[in-house]
């Protein structure tokens, strides 16, 4: 019994270049012998051993010819016919510690981008660590179940005698939307999620008020600039109050203001007062051999 109890917890977790080795007996709980002996890969089944006829058999094509081994080999015959006769005495000891242990599943979702589907992402929802193997998953959408097709891997086995399992879906995100992963194991009273939801591109707080800084300033440049526009041609197009003097320029020559009067040069180069004279008066004239090698003069009004 003891030799059998080892061979069966060896072959439950024994691991060869990262894959997994099962075993896996059958029997009737009414303590007969046991009725099949498994032999999986991977969570794939890929030899039998049947109690009936005491004979292995490849469920695998690639077992064939191992099969044909092992029923050669009498003496490995008998022995697993001794095995399973025992089975039912150690398979009771073993439900009896295993109905005592559980493990609570963690779920982890991820994210995948599938550029060349219909549906631009894949959701996986990823079930591990729980124990017993029994379990039910549901992906939910805005807490109802998704209406998409969802795909569920099958159970499989981890290292340390716990298990994994996964589920995806493929979606259209849109804003707002929330998909839950949920669990139902017997670990947990509770039905246990995990909940994605599509991110929303946001401005950090100190962006967020340096934009409303920039574009409140920027405004107030905008109306100055237009006030200041609007108000330069009224100023320029005024007429001259009473006590102001009237200003001719005949010319592109410059002109100076003084709080005394106004001086502006003539066509001819010649100065005048604008106070002395009428707007529609011409300006003074002078012989051109006055002014010829002679020095301007500037006429200010006192």
């Amino acid at each position: 019994m003891v030799r059998l109890l080892v061979l069966l917890v060896s072959g439950l977790l024994q691991i060869v270049d990262a894959h997994m080795i099962q075993f896996l007996f059958s029997y009737d709980r009414s303590h007969t012998p046991a009725t099949n002996l498994s032999f999986a890969y991977d969570g794939t089944e890929v030899i039998r051993f049947n109690y009936t006829t005491n004979q292995f058999l490849a469920t695998q094509p690639v077992a064939a010819p191992w099969v044909q081994h092992l029923n050669d080999n009498e003496r490995l015959v008998k022995r697993y016919v001794h095995y399973g006769s025992l089975a039912p005495i150690v398979g009771d000891a073993i439900l009896r510690v295993a109905r005592r242990l559980s493990a609570k599943p963690s779920i982890n979702i991820t994210a995948h981008h599938l550029p060349s589907e219909k549906d631009p992402l894949l959701l996986i929802c990823r079930v591990d660590g729980f124990y017993p193997s029994g379990f039910n998953a549901t992906w939910l959408l805005n807490g109802d179940e998704v209406e998409q097709e969802v795909l569920s891997s099958s159970v499989l086995p981890n290292r340390d005698g716990t298990f994994q399992a996964t589920l995806q879906v493929s979606i259209t995100p849109r804003s707002g939307d929330a998909y839950t992963c949920q669990v139902e194991h017997s670990s947990s009273p509770d039905k246990l999620t995990a909940t994605w939801a599509p991110k929303v591109r946001s401005w950090p707080e100190h962006g967020y008020v340096s934009g409303i800084t920039v574009g409140i300033v920027g405004i107030m440049i905008a109306l100055a600039g237009g006030i200041g526009r609007w108000r330069g041609p009224r100023a320029r197009g005024s007429e001259p109050g009473p006590s102001q003097s009237r200003v001719n320029t005949h010319s592109d020559a410059g002109s100076s203001n003084a709080d005394s009067g106004v001086c502006m040069q003539s066509e001819a180069g010649q100065l005048y007062v604008g106070d002395e004279q009428t707007p529609n008066s011409p300006p003074a004239e002078h012989p051109p051999s006055n002014l010829e090698g002679s020095p301007a003069r500037n006429i200010w009004r006192l």
